[in-house]
């Protein structure tokens, strides 16, 4: 079984470049998942209107955030 661990830290002046980018990262270590791996994604994302726990978002679903919540 493979494992894949990330750890991140996004800033809170981070750009939206920079917010991008750190999105298509996301989606490419999506793409190496397979039926015998498994990803763990942990940081400070410094999103706190993200409720992690419930799943929501405060504000549009199309929102930085809610690309953000939708990610995970």
């Amino acid at each position: 079984m493979k494992l894949v661990i990330g750890v991140c830290y996004r800033s809170t002046s981070s750009s939206v470049e920079n917010d991008e980018a750190l999105l298509s990262m996301w989606s490419s270590v999506a793409t190496l998942a397979d039926v015998d791996s498994c990803t763990v994604i942990m940081g400070d994302f410094n999103l706190p209107s993200i409720d992690f726990k419930k799943s929501s978002v405060e504000g549009s679903a199309d929102s930085l955030v809610g690309e953000f919540l939708i990610a995970f």
